[in-house]
């Protein structure tokens, strides 16, 4: 029998300044909130994206799109798909689009945005519009050969 732990509900936080903060500083906050000592984010695209677990697919996935942010902190720049995060998407994406018989831009770009915001959306609203919409295009104008 498998028997997994459950954890202790906790919250991830991440502190960001405009200015620099010295250890102390932020150590008063952390213990105001009853948390544990606080730790330098080194790389915060790593730890944005650890908060819900996007590159540790052993562990519970939480939806980004579940992120809070305050103050006016912009997370999303953290979210996005890079490298071959990107290529497994857009592969995925011309899967559906065979499955489907997808024939129009649009209908994947509403599919993505209402079923798939947290991965597919950015990606085709950023990254690679001009790839897909031709994806399509070939396929709606006889291109359809599912190679």
């Amino acid at each position: 029998i498998l028997m997994e732990k459950i954890k202790k509900a906790h919250w991830h936080i991440g502190l960001f300044f405009s200015g620099k903060k010295s250890y102390g500083q932020i150590l008063e906050i952390t213990n105001k909130l009853n948390c544990p000592a606080p730790q330098i984010m080194k790389n915060s695209k790593g730890q944005i994206r650890y908060f819900a677990h996007m590159d540790n697919p052993e562990k519970y996935q939480y939806k980004p799109s579940e992120i809070i942010a305050h103050g006016g902190a912009d997370i999303r720049k953290y979210l996005t798909a890079t490298g071959g995060d990107k290529i497994k998407i857009l592969a995925e994406m011309q899967d559906w689009i065979d499955e489907t018989g997808c024939t129009e831009f649009h209908e994947l770009a509403r599919y993505a945005r209402n079923e798939r915001f947290d991965d597919w959306y950015d990606v085709i609203a950023t990254q690679s519009t001009v790839f897909l919409n031709a994806y399509i295009r070939s396929k709606r104008h006889g291109g359809d050969h599912n190679e």
